[in-house]
């Protein structure tokens, strides 16, 4: 991670089946992972095919206590709706 990190300013994680499955996160440390890039003053955005969530409902879903995620920002979240338009 240190190393993309050295080479990129951007990064894009897919939500459905790569952050989460529906409703479960997948196991493991990717939200801290994403944490610390952003504390180094990386751009993290956040892109999923899933046709049924918005902006607003992805940024809620991360910031629940299930999935810890504070720092979400709507600028950053781009699901399925969003891109097509």
């Amino acid at each position: 991670m240190r190393e993309l990190a050295k080479k990129y300013d951007y990064f894009f994680f897919d939500c459905d089946g790569v952050l989460w499955h529906g409703d479960k996160r997948h196991e493991g440390q990717a939200f801290r992972n994403i944490e610390w890039l952003e504390s180094i003053g990386k751009k993290v955005f956040f892109v999923t095919n899933h046709g049924g969530l918005s902006r607003v409902s992805m940024k809620e879903k991360m910031q629940t206590e299930y999935f810890q995620y504070k720092n979400a920002k709507i600028e950053h979240l781009y699901p399925a709706a969003t891109l097509s338009a």
